[in-house]
């Protein structure tokens, strides 16, 4: 690994990924310090020095998160967290981070780091995902879960999908395809008669998280430990809490509830956050130090797109 590290700057991405990967894979337990180790000697970009800095200070100062890097180690097959690797940190965040600075210049228009697709026509959705990635962004969310969408997924496999779906369309072999494929990320919505039936995602390898309909008389459950912890055990990766801006949730109850959602994110190895759907895009919450950080999805429906290239819709 370290020979072939040396080389690095001229080796294709994917290729040091997946070496990267295997370190990890080889020995959760301290992959991640190897990799640290290796990244300290070989990164000689100041930038990308200080993006690491700060990366080692929260792994190290942080129990709950060194426990949940090693618990994805642990239960995520070697392709899809090679998948999540390339598309996240990779093409979503390294190369994509500066080509979307590029063109939100040039077209005098924000662009996001992702994207909603409320879309159920499977050549729409291969359209706008291949004028997405033109754009720099490879993070797409599809709110409609349909047993064909794995053709358009593997189209795109330089795109992390993140579908929301529901226990009853997992069943284990479409789990096990699904993990074959490796860029297809699950976002199970709870069921009216409860917890989803997801303990065979985890023997599957698959990374997949949680998404529930929060409202004023279950956010005080749903971000409790007797809910949280045994969606952990059974392999939940990350946890959406969704909110509509036609329920909304007075000022002071919402106040609480982004506080009990930051408390599982620093003390639990779950990575948790608040969502709010409406006025269409979804807004993704992250309270640092007190301070709550936004991102803004836009969706993209049949309505706003029909006949139009993204760019002309962001």
């Amino acid at each position: 690994m370290m020979d072939f590290l040396k080389n690095m700057s001229f080796v294709p991405k994917n290729f040091i990924v997946a070496n990267i990967v295997d370190t990890l894979k080889e020995d959760p337990e301290t992959g991640a310090e190897k990799v640290f180790e290796m990244a300290d000697k070989f990164v000689k970009d100041d930038s990308t020095l200080g993006i690491l800095d700060q990366v080692k200070d929260v792994y190290y100062t942080r129990p709950a998160i060194r426990m949940y890097a090693k618990n994805l180690i642990y239960n995520t097959s070697k392709t899809c967290l090679n998948h999540f690797v390339q598309n996240i940190v990779v093409k979503s965040l390294m190369e994509g981070l500066p080509k979307r600075e590029q063109l939100s210049q040039k077209y005098g228009v924000r662009i996001p780091h992702g994207l909603v697709f409320n879309l159920d026509n499977l050549s729409e959705i291969e359209r706008l995902a291949g004028q997405a990635k033109e754009l720099g962004i490879h993070v797409i969310m599809l709110t409609q879960d349909q047993e064909a969408l794995i053709r358009v997924c593997e189209k795109h496999l330089d795109i992390q999908f993140l579908v929301i779906t529901n226990d009853t369309k997992l069943s284990p072999k479409r789990c096990e395809n699904l993990a074959k494929i490796g860029n297809i990320t699950p976002m199970i919505q709870y069921s009216k008669a409860g917890a989803p039936n997801i303990k065979h995602l985890k023997t599957s390898g698959l990374l997949y998280g949680l998404v529930t309909k929060t409202h004023l008389d279950n956010y005080q459950h749903v971000t409790s430990d007797g809910f949280v912890l045994p969606c952990i055990r059974q392999g939940s990766r990350f946890h959406c809490y969704m909110t509509s801006t036609s329920e909304a949730i007075d000022s002071q109850n919402m106040l609480q509830l982004k506080h009990r959602v930051d408390y599982i994110r620093q003390t639990r190895p779950y990575l948790t956050v608040h969502v709010e759907t409406g006025h269409g895009s979804f807004i993704v919450e992250e309270m640092v130090n007190q301070k709550i950080h936004q991102i803004r999805l836009p969706e993209i429906n049949s309505q706003n797109s029909q006949g139009k290239r993204l760019i002309q819709v962001l």
